[in-house]
């Protein structure tokens, strides 16, 4: 749905109530991933709940787009069951995306080792889609051999991606070990490799704004590092209120 894609939710949501009776499993599917990716997971159970009382059999689209809401709300108990209801109610297979969702969402959580052993378990080779996600986990809970795990079978398959030598160097500086870093560094320079700087682009009244890491040319530059320093200090007052966890993050903003 194009009002959907383009965030106009509420009126896409209009348009589907008018006619969902009639609707096939394309338009579902487009309304759930709409509301997953506005983090509005509720209203994704909601309507996959209206989807089997109509019998309309979900597939793997759809279970992409709950697994995905779970993503985004930290919903862990609730991405397994959609996960099992997939493979066990519905015999649909998971693919390459399903298992990166899960992989997120295990990881985010701070279940590291549990993504780990999804990951072995799974009955096709897991790609980058699935690697990233864990190493991204294993970097923000400090856990380096899961790292180096999912480090070694990403640089096989991204050989000339400058930015996963980069975070792996990242994990081993956090943990202390500088003759991985140096290791890293080498890789880096011995393969002439460079991380391009990441760029943003965001239109604001019909002019386009663009930026790049560590890049002050903005003319707005030093206001909204400025704005950016007051939420990261909201962010750090926040965290010492919850705890250290991601899990327990989430869990304090759902409440504020």
């Amino acid at each position: 749905m194009v009002y959907a894609k383009c965030g106009w939710i509420e009126t896409a949501k209009k348009l589907f109530e008018e006619e969902k009776a009639s609707k096939d499993i394309v338009t579902w599917n487009s309304m759930i991933n709409a509301y997953a990716q506005h983090g509005e997971w509720c209203q994704c159970f909601k309507l996959y709940g209206q989807m089997k009382q109509l019998n309309l059999e979900p597939d793997g689209i759809t279970f992409l787009g709950l697994l995905t809401s779970c993503v985004n709300s930290g919903l862990v108990e609730e991405g397994w069951e959609i996960f099992k209801e997939m493979t066990e109610t519905y015999s649909c297979q998971p693919s390459q995306e399903h298992y990166a969702c899960m992989v997120d969402l295990l990881g985010r959580a701070g279940h590291v080792n549990e993504a780990r052993e999804l990951v072995r378990s799974m009955p096709i080779k897991p790609d980058t889609r699935v690697w990233g996600p864990l190493l991204s986990a294993s970097k923000m809970h400090s856990q380096t051999k899961i790292a180096e795990f999912a480090a070694e079978n990403l640089l096989i398959m991204e050989p000339r991606n400058a930015g996963n030598y980069i975070l792996l160097s990242n994990i081993y500086a956090a943990a202390g070990k500088w003759d991985g870093v140096a290791k890293m560094r080498s890789f880096l320079r011995d393969r002439g490799l460079k991380k391009t700087p990441g760029c943003s682009w965001i239109e604001m009244n019909g002019c386009m704004h663009e930026f790049r890491v560590a890049d002050k040319s903005h003319p707005q530059a030093d206001h909204i590092h400025a704005i950016l320093r007051n939420i990261e200090l909201e962010i750090q007052d926040a965290r010492e209120k919850c705890g250290k966890t991601y899990a327990d993050f989430v869990d304090f903003w759902r409440i504020t």
